[in-house]
């Protein structure tokens, strides 16, 4: 309480524009993000996010912690999250989720091209990605494999948020998008995790769909990410449930007929026979 009381006096002498961001970020799924994340949170410019960050900084709220990035304490976070579940409209948690979720889809969508321009895909994003910028295209831009490492937390949460919150689609794209970070970096409990999220999404994508459409992309998403899911499974010596998710996603591939897909898994289940 005594801690409430301090940051509720700090709070109540912040600018109105400041005090949003400040709730808003609050409802992040981590407590460390760039001025980028917080003007998606709060939907405003960037230029806008750096202002007011910089104001929340200087009431102690927010911490710079280099390289653009900052930090709200988990203790001020609480405080800020209950400051927005009293202050902001009710539709506005779920907003701020899908906003940041899919800011986090993009770079991560990019990142992935930038890194494997041929992989097998489901997601069909390129009118998402049409009008976005492109950090790693660009000169003195983040090495794509560097930022996904830094982000890996960032990502997970974003990932078990959007699921929670019933992002089915969001979710599964980010985690078809996220894997290839594990190609190149073994962390396979994050890679198990993901994976599992993301095939998790996409079954109940396939089962909220309303048109014929989503439910193909979505099956043959599921059984993509199970396929892929056998990877890290077999790596941790879970080769009874490599096996299983690995036999349900060569019956939704074949539910699919997409050629490529079904030859993946088939690539799939001949290494797990091996």
């Amino acid at each position: 309480s005594s801690v409430s009381a301090v940051l509720g006096t700090s709070y109540r002498l912040l600018p109105l524009d400041a005090a949003r961001l400040y709730r808003l970020l609050g409802w992040l799924p981590v407590g460390v993000f760039d001025a980028g994340v917080a003007a998606v949170a709060a939907d405003i410019d960037a230029r806008s996010a750096k202002r007011l960050l910089g104001v929340l900084a200087k009431a102690s709220l927010v911490e710079a912690v280099g390289d653009g990035r900052y930090r709200m304490h988990d203790l001020v976070r609480l405080h800020a999250r209950e400051r927005a579940a009293e202050e902001e409209p009710e539709t506005e948690q779920a907003a701020v989720t899908e906003r940041v979720g899919t800011h986090y889809l993009v770079l991560t969508a990019f990142a992935d091209r930038a890194l494997r321009r041929d992989r097998l895909r489901i997601a069909e994003l390129s009118a998402l990605l049409r009008d976005a910028g492109n950090p790693f295209a660009v000169a003195g831009g983040p090495p794509p494999l560097e930022w996904l490492d830094t982000e890996r937390p960032a990502i997970l949460a974003v990932l078990r948020t959007a699921v929670r919150n019933g992002l089915y689609t969001l979710a599964w794209q980010l985690a078809e998008a996220f894997t290839v970070l594990f190609l190149y970096r073994r962390y396979l409990g994050a890679w198990k995790e993901s994976l599992e999220l993301g095939a998790e999404a996409a079954a109940a994508a396939v089962a909220s769909a309303d048109t014929t459409g989503e439910i193909a992309e979505a099956t043959a998403a599921e059984a993509r990410l199970r396929a892929l899911l056998s990877r890290p499974l077999l790596d941790l010596g879970e080769n009874d449930r490599a096996g299983a998710e690995l036999n349900k996603a060569a019956a939704a591939a074949e539910a699919t007929g997409h050629l490529v897909l079904r030859a993946s898994v088939q690539e799939f289940l001949g290494r797990y026979r091996d």
